[in-house]
């Protein structure tokens, strides 16, 4: 389904996203017997709530006229699809928890893509291009930590 939303629409929904990955980290960690595995679950959750502030930060500094520009798209069948296919095994290992955090930021890497894509205004399509880059980052974080922890 195809949506006309707001650019500030967007954003409290992605900010509920966070919040969801958030929790979903959270259910992972009751089956996290490993250290490790609960450290970068842990580390996981902080990221996510900093993603959550950072948006929300935005938002209150953000032109008004930025965050009140409608485009159309359509995702949310795609986000409900990816949560519906994360499972949390008996026992969360390192491996597990890193393929959903890769799950979750190749979604969010995608979207922020075809929100650039459908932004006409060049603030919009700078935002949606920010946070792109944004996970891009987390992404190359993760690695370094996941293999940090491996030499643990």
């Amino acid at each position: 389904m195809s949506n006309f939303e707001r650019v500030s629409d967007v954003l409290e929904h992605h900010i509920q996203f966070h919040h969801r990955v958030h929790d979903l980290y959270k259910d992972m960690l009751t089956n996290a017997e490993n250290e490790k595995v609960k450290m970068l679950i842990q580390t996981l959750r902080n990221h996510e709530q900093q993603h959550a502030q950072h948006i929300k930060d935005y938002i209150e500094q953000a032109p008004e006229n930025t965050l009140e520009t409608y485009f159309q798209y359509s995702h949310d069948e795609d986000e409900q699809d990816m949560f519906d296919n994360i499972s949390t095994p008996a026992t969360v290992t390192v491996d597990h928890v890193h393929d959903v955090a890769t799950l979750c930021d190749n979604y969010l890497e995608q979207f922020y893509e075809e929100m650039m894509e459908a932004a006409d205004i060049p603030e919009v399509k700078e935002l949606f291009e920010n946070l792109k880059e944004n996970i891009l980052q987390e992404k190359m974080k993760l690695t370094v930590d996941v293999t940090s922890l491996l030499d643990m």
